[in-house]
C-alpha cells in the first residue's frame, strides 16, 4: 500500500514538472495554454480514479436465514427456531466505490443446522457471504448462536371442526365434511407429546356457494389448551373441508291433501282431521326444484280398519333435488269419526216443567219436530222416547211469556247437531 502511494506521489511530481515546462514553452500561445490545462486535468482525474481506497462500512439488520433443516431432521433432530436471531449487524471492508452496492440484497447471513447431530446445546456460527468483488466481512454481531436440539417426533391425532357465523338469507350451509378425520403432525418431541387432538375453525359468514378449502388446524392438549410447536422442520398439515350451500324455503303441511292419503279406516268411519308435528318444514335444494313446491303432503298410509283416533308416523313427499332439514317423517294424530247419519222425529210434545202449584200454563204450540245428526250407529238407535223437549217455567207467575224450547241432552250426540223446528213458544200462565 505504501509503495503504491509513493509511486503516485512521484507520478504527480513528474506531471507537475512537465506541466510547468510545457506552460513556459507555450506561454506565448493562448490556445496551447488551454490545451495544456485540459490535458493536465485529464491526467489528474485518471490518477484519482485509479486510486480506490479500501474502507470499512457498517450494515445493520441483515436478515438471517436458516439452512440445513432437511439434513438435520433426516438425522432425527430439531431446534426451537426462536433461539436464532432474525437479524445481524455486519462491519464490511471494501473499496470506496463498492460501498454503495453493498446492501441486504448483496449480503447474505445464515445459520447452517446440518451440523447438529445430537440432543442438547450446540454453538453455531452465523455465516455470511458478500456478492461484491473484493468485499469481506470483518465483524458480525452476533457472531454465533447457541441452539438446543431435541428429538424430531411425529404423532397422529384426530381432527374435528368448529363452525361459526350465520348463513346468508335464503341459504342453507351444510355441515363441513373433512377430507380426513385425523392428521399426522411432526415437530419437537416435548411439544408433540402434549397434543391429543386438532381442530379447524370454519366461518360461514358471507358464504354463498359450495366451498372446498384448506384450513390450518389448531393443536390442543387434553385440557383443550392450544399447543405451540415452534421448531425448524415442523410439519402441521392443512385440513381440506368441503361445504355445500343450498337454497332454503319454509313450507306448511297440507292438511286437506294429506287427509286424502289416509287409507283403510273402518267401514262407516272417516278421517275428520290431522294434527301434524312439525307443522312447517324447512326444505333445501336448488332454486328450480324448490320453486315447484309450496306445501308438504304425505305418502299414502293404511290404518287397517281403525275406528278411533290414532297416532302415526308418515313419510313426506319431496320432489327430486329437495330434502328436508326437519327430517323426512311427520308425526300425525289422526282424528277418526263415524260417518254422520240423521233422523227427524215429528210432533214431539213440548213439556211444561217446574210450573208453580196452583197455576195452569197454556202453550200456543204443543208439538215440534226434532232433527238429529250424529254418528250413524247412535242416530239409528234413537227412539221417540229418547227425545225430551220442554219449556222451563221456574218462578213464573200469571202472565204471558215467550220462552225458549229446550231439549234434553242425547248421549253420543253433540248439542249443536240437534235442531228444533220450533225454538220459542208463547206461554200463558193463569
Amino acid at each position: 500500500m505504501e509503495n503504491k502511494t509513493t509511486f503516485f506521489s512521484k507520478l504527480k511530481s513528474t506531471f507537475a514538472v512537465t506541466g510547468r515546462f510545457l506552460l513556459n514553452f507555450f506561454k506565448k500561445d493562448t490556445w496551447l495554454k488551454i490545451i495544456s490545462l485540459v490535458f493536465a486535468i485529464f491526467i489528474w482525474a485518471y490518477v484519482i480514479a485509479d486510486e480506490n481506497p479500501v474502507r470499512t462500512m457498517t450494515l445493520k439488520s441483515v436478515p438471517v436465514s436458516i439452512t440445513g433443516i432437511e439434513q438435520m431432521t433426516a438425522q432425527g433432530y430439531t431446534i426451537d427456531t426462536g433461539s436464532i436471531p432474525k437479524e445481524v449487524d455486519l462491519i464490511i471492508q471494501a473499496g470506496q466505490d463498492s460501498h454503495r452496492s453493498i446492501n441486504v440484497n448483496t449480503v447474505r447471513a445464515f445459520v447452517d443446522l446440518s451440523q447438529i447431530n445430537s440432543v442438547g446445546e450446540t454453538e453455531l456460527t452465523v455465516q455470511t457471504t458478500v456478492s461484491i468483488s473484493g468485499a469481506t466481512v470483518q465483524r458480525k454481531t452476533p457472531a454465533t448462536v447457541i441452539v438446543k436440539a431435541e428429538k424430531y417426533s411425529s404423532k397422529t391425532v384426530p381432527v374435528s371442526y368448529v363452525m361459526s357465523g350465520t348463513a346468508s338469507e335464503g341459504l342453507h350451509v351444510g355441515e363441513p365434511v373433512l377430507e380426513n378425520d385425523q392428521i399426522t403432525i411432526k415437530g419437537n418431541e416435548s411439544s408433540i407429546a402434549n397434543v391429543t387432538h386438532a381442530v379447524v375453525d370454519i366461518s360461514i359468514d358471507g358464504l354463498k356457494e359450495n366451498s372446498v378449502q384448506a384450513y390450518e388446524p389448531r393443536l390442543l392438549d387434553k385440557n383443550n389448551s392450544e399447543v405451540s410447536v415452534n421448531c425448524s422442520g415442523k410439519d402441521i398439515p392443512s385440513v381440506i373441508a368441503s361445504i355445500k350451500v343450498s337454497a332454503k324455503k319454509t313450507v306448511k303441511f297440507d292438511l286437506e291433501g294429506s287427509i286424502r292419503q289416509i287409507m283403510d279406516v273402518a267401514d262407516g268411519y272417516t278421517v275428520k282431521n290431522l294434527t301434524p308435528d312439525p307443522e312447517t318444514f324447512e326444505l333445501i335444494g336448488n332454486v328450480g326444484a324448490l320453486s315447484t313446491i309450496d306445501s308438504i303432503v304425505i305418502y299414502p298410509v293404511s290404518l287397517q280398519g281403525a275406528s278411533s283416533g290414532k297416532l302415526i308416523t308418515a313419510q313426506i313427499k319431496l320432489p327430486t333435488g329437495v330434502s328436508s332439514l326437519s327430517g323426512n317423517e311427520v308425526t300425525l294424530y289422526v282424528q277418526i269419526e263415524e260417518n254422520a247419519g240423521d233422523k227427524v222425529f215429528e210432533n214431539i210434545e213440548i213439556k211444561k216443567v217446574n210450573l208453580e202449584n196452583g197455576y195452569d200454563a197454556i202453550l200456543r204450540d204443543k208439538y215440534t219436530d226434532v232433527h238429529v245428526t250424529g254418528p250413524t250407529t247412535v242416530v239409528e238407535a234413537l227412539k221417540r222416547g229418547d227425545i225430551s223437549v220442554y219449556v222451563d217455567l221456574t218462578g213464573l207467575g200469571p202472565g204471558a211469556y215467550n220462552l225458549p224450547v229446550r231439549i234434553e241432552s242425547i248421549p253420543g250426540i253433540e248439542n249443536d247437531m240437534i235442531s228444533l223446528e220450533i225454538t220459542t213458544v208463547s206461554v200463558t200462565i193463569g
